[in-house]
C-alpha cells in the first residue's frame, strides 16, 4: 500500500508493526510465539499425517497401566 501511495518502506511498516521500538518487539514477540507452534504442528503433519497429529493432541487416551505398574 505505501508503494501506491508513494511512502518509503519505513514508513510503511510502521503503521504495520508500530511506531515506537517497544511496539516492534512486542509485534516480534507475539509473531514468534504464534509461528514457531504453528510451524511445529505443520511439520509434523508433514511427517506423521494430519490424522496421527490429532489424534496425538487431541484425542485423549487411558493408559492401560498405571505409572507404578509400567516402571515394575
Amino acid at each position: 500500500m505505501g508503494l501506491l501511495h508513494h511512502r518509503d518502506l519505513a514508513d510503511s511498516l510502521g503503521h504495520v508493526v508500530g511506531s515506537t521500538s517497544l511496539q516492534v518487539i512486542a509485534t516480534c514477540l507475539v509473531m514468534y510465539l504464534i509461528l514457531i507452534p504453528y510451524s511445529a504442528f505443520m511439520c509434523l503433519g508433514e511427517v506423521l499425517g494430519e490424522r496421527e497429529v490429532v489424534r496425538l493432541f487431541f484425542i485423549s487416551q487411558t493408559p492401560d497401566l498405571s505409572f507404578h505398574e509400567r516402571l515394575a
